[in-house]
This record gives C-alpha cells, structure tokens and sequence, in this order.
C-alpha cells in the first residue's frame, strides 16, 4: 500500500521505512517487502521462493565395477575365410 502525501512528501512512520522492489522497481514500505533466498528484496507480487529441488542433496554413485579382469590378449586369424565358411 503506498502513502503518500498531499503535499508531495512521504508520511513518516517510525521504523517502517520505504524500500524499492529489486524486481518490479515500485516503491513498498519494508514492511510489506520480503527478502529472497539472492539477498535481493521484493514486493508481495514479485516474491519467488526458493524452489524445493534446489536443496535435494544428491547421493554418491559408485562408478567403479565391482570385479576387473584384465583384459585378454587379441586373437588374429591368419586362415583366409571364404563365403562359403560363413
């Protein structure tokens, strides 16, 4: 709610001072405004909470497999194979 004076001057009201919205820019009593989680603060319109699934905590996945041969030498054919051995 905005007050303002007849005369051009704002209304004096100790400890609720005014503040500008980082969002919309309009002018609110400190009151009426909220911080963001980005240390920014804004009006009741333009206050976005923090959304939930930024504070999932991810679980570690273990990448490594569990049993390793090593790996076996290559095998070359040296035979020529025709079609008809397919």
């Amino acid at each position: 709610m905005r007050e303002t004076s007849p005369h051009g001057y704002d209304n004096y009201i100790p400890g609720n001072y005014w503040g500008i919205c980082d969002i919309c820019g309009l002018k609110y009593r400190i009151k009426e405004m909220k911080e963001r989680f980005d240390n920014s603060w804004a009006c009741e319109k333009c206050f976005d909470p923090r959304h939930p699934q930024e504070d999932v905590r991810v679980k570690a996945d273990d990448m490594g497999v569990p049993v390793a041969l090593p790996e076996g030498e290559d095998v070359y054919i040296t035979v020529p194979i025709t079609q008809d051995d397919l």
